[in-house]
């Protein structure tokens, strides 16, 4: 198994076709890697990690999704979950679009490409469960600011065991998606405090979360 240090190591990759980057893809294989990501691990200058991410997808080892910097790889012929794979359709409010989801005793969406359930639409929960997510987000709730470290605890033990998208999260804590996403979800996601529900979609309004990290 090749580790990849620098740009040769890369260069390796299209005879090898051998890849170590088990914190970025995850033991399965089936995790992706930003271009900036690749970068880092490789410790060379982007343009040259540019050039040979553009020949390995020429030559189909690799798969690309977005452009530039925020442009995600992953192996070709792994099994990548997209929104519409768990909400079908697209559906623009982040809930299920599916015509009879399936759904757990608490309400929640249940989906099979993901072992864990998601809290997808408040509406559609119990009235204990929905009434148990908000006891724990009454700090934030209750008050325009609270400490940062605070508000991390609330966000991991409301996703704990559980997906929750970007909107249901915002409309649990009373704040607005993209500020929860700049200051709270995305840095917590790059320090793998959370994970990811579509690792190939970060900024899709639909993204769901997790504590649970296994």
């Amino acid at each position: 198994m090749i580790e990849i240090q620098t740009i040769a190591d890369l260069e390796l990759l299209r005879e090898s076709e051998e890849l170590e980057c088990k914190l970025a893809l995850g033991r399965d294989g089936k995790g992706a890697l930003t271009h900036g990501r690749l970068a880092g691990l490789c410790r060379a200058h982007a343009a040259d990690v540019s050039k040979t991410l553009r020949d390995l997808v020429k030559d189909g080892f690799l798969t690309r999704s977005g452009a530039g910097r925020g442009a995600v790889y992953r192996f070709s012929g792994t099994d990548e979950v997209t929104p519409a794979d768990v909400f079908g359709g697209g559906h623009p409010s982040g809930s299920s679009a599916n015509l009879a989801p399936e759904r757990d005793a608490s309400g929640r969406l249940l989906s099979s490409r993901h072992r864990l359930p998601f809290v997808d639409d408040l509406s559609m929960l119990t009235r204990e469960f929905l009434a148990g997510l908000e006891q724990a987000a009454a700090e934030p709730r209750q008050k325009k600011k609270i400490p940062a470290e605070a508000m991390k605890a609330v966000i991991l033990d409301l996703c704990r065991d559980q997906f929750v998208t970007i909107r249901c999260l915002a409309a649990l804590l009373n704040r607005q998606p993209e500020t929860l996403r700049g200051q709270y979800l995305s840095p917590m996601s790059r320090e793998r405090k959370l994970k990811l529900a579509f690792p190939d979609a970060p900024n899709d309004s639909r993204q769901a979360y997790t504590s649970k990290l296994s």
